[in-house]
């Protein structure tokens, strides 16, 4: 499983100003994972990306979930992630 860091899903939209540079990476990610060992978004992420704000706590328990499930985790700001958990596989733009 990927577990997707909450700037993938919003790379990926077509009307993503911020996503432009990172786009098809993010699509790559997306469509690699679906199509073969799974790829989603928890719950803190969803709420991290309705909310439109980071906060380094969403960071601290995304890696947490990660960590504890055994997930690879997709991600353009590979320093944010792994400051908090660095045994955490990353999958990097």
């Amino acid at each position: 499983m990927i577990l997707l860091d909450p700037n993938v899903p919003i790379y990926a939209l077509p009307t993503s100003v911020s996503g432009r540079g990172h786009r098809s990476w993010a699509r790559q990610i997306i469509a690699e994972g679906v199509s073969s060992i799974g790829a989603g978004v928890n719950a803190i992420s969803l709420a991290e990306i309705c909310v439109g704000a980071e906060d380094p706590e969403f960071v601290f328990f995304i890696c947490a979930h990660a960590e504890v499930r055994g997930y690879a985790l997709a991600t353009a700001d590979a320093s944010r992630f792994r400051t908090y958990f660095p045994g955490v596989p990353l999958i990097l733009l």
